[in-house]
């Protein structure tokens, strides 16, 4: 069983009203479906989408919560048991709350869409491949926020007074977020493991969170974003992490290429930047030195 600081996480499965008519009982498991929500915590969380606000050819939708299988307007189908997370209520409201950021406003994102992303930020199951098909619909182009976190390296308060003090030779380590997910590089102790690793956005638990940079919009679909960090996570093995020429900030700016948006603002890697080259200068001085002599 699991421990007790796990909670169960459910997707609730919707139809609307008009598609369940008197004696025609319930939908085909498959068939179309209309709204899915993810409980969590005694709150089910879905993307709510207000057809009668308009722009630019999008609905607005906004992260809503209701009682577990009382989503207003829709009539429940089934719930489907995802397994296990083990953030905690707070964890889920600030991943709710970074969340909201990205999926608000005008767009052309789906509830199912949502669900599949928030319940793989909470480490469950993903979604049955029926529920994504039966509540996926034509849409324009793939558009899909980019942020960096950016932390203060390490959990020492030293660091973080230091960063606070001198920002731009400041301490940092930074990750990349898209699709719900952040990103990030580091040092691995043998040749075959790679260095790319994942982690709910802005909770890295080696590092103290400092701020979020909005990088742009990618065009790159979950699937592609998917096969982008595969084929990263070979050229990016954990042996080769160097700190003054490799390291998370230049993982960082490849993958924020990759997916076609801004690179970072040159303060975040100004300290190994500059120590870089200091040491660069130093060697080349050592051998002019030698060759004279």
């Amino acid at each position: 069983g699991a421990s007790s600081d796990c909670s169960r996480v459910f997707v609730r499965i919707y139809d609307s009203p008009t598609c369940v008519g008197a004696g025609a009982g319930s939908p085909i498991r498959g068939s179309p479906a209309a709204h899915a929500g993810v409980e969590v915590h005694g709150r089910e969380w879905s993307l709510s989408v207000d057809d009668g606000k308009r722009f630019g050819g999008h609905c607005e939708r906004s992260v809503m919560w209701c009682r577990p299988g009382h989503r207003p307007k829709f009539k429940l189908r089934e719930t489907l048991s995802m397994g296990h997370t083990r953030c905690s209520e707070d964890e889920v409201a600030r991943l709710i709350d970074s969340m909201s950021a990205a999926w608000e406003g005008f767009n052309d994102r789906g509830p199912h869409r949502f669900a599949e992303a928030l319940c793989y930020s909470l480490g469950v199951a993903r979604l049955p491949s029926w529920v994504s098909t039966s509540l996926q619909a034509p849409t324009a182009p793939t558009v899909e926020r980019v942020y960096v976190r950016v932390y203060d390296l390490g959990t020492t308060f030293l660091t973080r007074l230091h960063n606070s003090m001198l920002k731009s030779y400041g301490a940092f380590h930074t990750g990349v977020e898209v699709y719900g997910r952040e990103w990030s590089f580091g040092l691995v102790c043998n040749e075959w493991s790679t260095g790319v690793v994942s982690n709910a956005p802005g909770r890295n638990k080696d590092h103290t969170f400092r701020e979020t940079l909005i990088m742009g919009f990618t065009r790159c679909s979950s699937a592609q974003v998917f096969q982008i960090l595969n084929e990263m996570k070979c050229q990016w093995r954990g042996c080769t992490y160097d700190l003054f020429v490799r390291n998370c900030h230049h993982f960082s700016n490849a993958l924020c290429a990759r997916l076609g948006v801004g690179t970072l603002p040159p303060w975040v890697n100004d300290l190994a930047t500059s120590l870089g080259d200091a040491l660069g200068a130093s060697a080349v001085g050592g051998e002019e030195g030698r060759e004279e002599r």
